[in-house]
């Protein structure tokens, strides 16, 4: 490990758009400098709007020993998901109101308790995440499970819900549908792709589950970046010291960044720790 003394001491990577890319995979110069960042002393965390299931994969292939922000800060865990450090589930009632809101427009949802998805039908990221699970070996697949209306199922199952997941193609029906989702109390709305919005309860985000992992190391904020593409990335890249936005992020994610790395194609993830993370002690690239 090196002795360099580095300005910023931890890093969030959201997924999505970010460190994987459009094929859904770590690319070998992403991953040759995020290997080198650790090893220069640098805490790595991946922070997303996944499943924790949807993540295991991705944080064996980096080695990654810190803790893990998934469902958009709603779960957080060490990187092989035995060890929970932080849940906050949607009441009960605030998501059985989410899904008959989906069902009075006709969109597709599913939701995510701690490491299950549950769908009523397998399309959009759900069908994704199945295609996925064909590439895994069983031990990392993400479980999958059909459930027959989502209203009784959150009421009555008793598991906890952590986030629910709207998706549509028709965006002006998605927005009238997460207007009347954000008069509903108690719930914390983000999105995370142009034709989605995400749903967990009050107070969750990635930034505030950042916020808390740093307290937890010891790490000043200021000593932090984030880097990131989506709305669901803006609260964490509000809150630390240096906020990096990725060639393909959204307006308001470029606005709130200091620096606009590559594209996620473009190994965007590897030059932005390169050149602005660790550029005063050492370049890998």
């Amino acid at each position: 490990m090196s002795t360099n003394i580095l300005k910023y001491k931890m890093v969030a990577i959201d997924m999505d758009g970010t460190l994987l890319d459009s094929n859904d995979d770590i690319t070998e110069t992403n991953l040759r400098v995020i290997r080198y960042a650790l090893n220069q002393g640098i805490r790595v965390v991946i922070a997303t709007g996944r499943i924790f299931a949807a993540v295991k994969h991705y944080a064996g292939i980096l080695g990654l020993q810190t803790y893990v922000i998934s469902s958009n800060g709603a779960v957080v865990s060490d990187a092989t998901g035995d060890n929970i450090i932080y849940t906050k589930p949607m009441k009960v009632t605030a998501a059985a109101k989410c899904i008959e809101t989906a069902k009075k427009y006709d969109i597709y949802y599913h939701l995510y308790s701690n490491n299950v998805l549950y769908t009523e039908q397998l399309a959009y990221s759900s069908w994704g995440y199945a295609k996925l699970n064909d590439k895994l070996p069983p031990e990392e697949r993400i479980i999958i499970q059909h459930i027959d209306d989502g209203v009784d199922f959150v009421l009555h199952s008793g598991y906890d819900i952590v986030k629910l997941v709207m998706i549509d193609d028709d965006l002006d029906k998605l927005t009238k549908a997460r207007s009347e989702a954000m008069s509903i109390p108690s719930l914390a709305i983000s999105a995370s792709m142009p034709n989605n919005f995400e749903v967990m309860a009050e107070g969750v985000s990635k930034g505030k589950a950042l916020q808390m992992l740093a307290q937890h190391y010891n790490v000043a904020m200021e000593e932090t970046a984030a880097i990131g593409d989506s709305e669901n990335d803006l609260s964490m890249l509000e809150c630390v010291g240096l906020p990096i936005a990725m060639g393909n992020a959204i307006d308001a994610v470029k606005e709130l960044a200091k620096y606009i790395a590559p594209s996620n194609d473009q190994d965007g993830v590897a030059y932005a720790l390169s050149h602005y993370i660790m550029n005063e002690v050492c370049s890998p690239l």
